[in-house]
């Protein structure tokens, strides 16, 4: 993900001292409330404006709509418009998971390009998370997707009508440092699919199809690509059995499972050498030095 920081669009409503305000109208020194009221002060502000251009370059900085009930009944009470890695708290989860994660095409968009996009960080003196329209942001969370923020991801898509559709795909490259490809739902192409990526039976990472790639998006399928690098790299002289699965329900993913053949490295090919050979390569390598 891009890492634009945590922040809001201008015009996000936030509570102050005496109501909610637009965030941009915000100063240090001003007192904020956090969750039951508890006034917190504002540190310091700052603004990132983002070009129509820049935002060309790097579709996945560009805004997140939370639109106005998409979180439950009145939450948020007006759209939201938050930056990608901006957490906000999962009503009757307890879980904050980042605005990137929640999208789904239907209550939780990408905003389109064609604009200036300015958001405003708001720098304060604790920890405590900040009222935006009616809900909690900037609370602590991981920015990788985990288990719980799946479960709660499900919660917002029922809640918004949708369901799993048929699933179509693919593994396009797959090697010991990492795996790419290209997933969507066909019933809901507006759905970002969230894939949990299996390595020799072991669930090692859940990811989302929901990057941008050229060809993609010239085949019409839309922002479905995904990319994960191995850290660290899956070792070389082992062969590994790769499988990508749908996160939601496990169902598996078409052409979604790679089998990698182990070649021997470096390591295991010193392995089997005695400390004659070795100070002889030694030797050999220092004369090309």
């Amino acid at each position: 993900m891009e890492h634009v920081p945590t922040s809001f669009v201008a015009g996000t409503r936030v509570l102050a001292q005496h109501g909610a305000i637009p965030i941009e109208q915000l100063r240090s020194g001003d007192m904020v409330l956090g969750p039951g009221g508890r006034p917190q002060r504002v540190r310091s502000v700052g603004l990132v404006a983002l070009s129509a251009a820049v935002l060309d370059e790097r579709p996945a900085a560009r805004p997140v709509r939370v639109r106005a009930g998409a979180l439950g009944p009145g939450l948020p009470e007006r759209d939201l418009l938050l930056a990608p890695r901006t957490t906000v708290l999962i009503p009757g989860s307890g879980i904050g998971a980042p605005a990137w994660t929640l999208v789904n095409g239907c209550s939780v968009t990408r905003e389109p390009g064609g604009g200036v996009v300015h958001y405003h960080q708001v720098e304060r003196e604790t920890s405590m998370p900040l009222v935006v329209e009616g809900v909690l942001a900037d609370v602590a969370s991981n920015d990788g997707l985990t288990s719980q923020m799946l479960r709660a991801r499900g919660q917002i898509v029922r809640a918004a009508g949708l369901a799993s559709g048929v699933l179509e795909g693919s593994i396009d490259r797959c090697d010991h440092s990492g795996i790419s490809g290209w997933a969507r739902d066909v019933d809901f192409p507006g759905f970002a699919v969230a894939l949990e990526v299996e390595v020799d039976g072991t669930s090692v990472a859940c990811i989302m199809a929901d990057q941008d790639r050229t060809d993609l998006i010239a085949a019409g399928k839309g922002a479905c690509a995904f990319r994960m690098v191995f850290d660290p790299p899956l070792r070389a002289d082992r062969g590994h059995m790769i499988c990508i699965r749908r996160a939601d329900n496990r169902a598996p993913m078409p052409r979604g499972d790679v089998l990698l053949d182990g070649a021997p490295g470096l390591e295991f090919a010193l392995a089997a050498l005695d400390d004659t050979h070795v100070r002889a390569l030694r030797e050999i390598i220092g004369r090309f030095s």
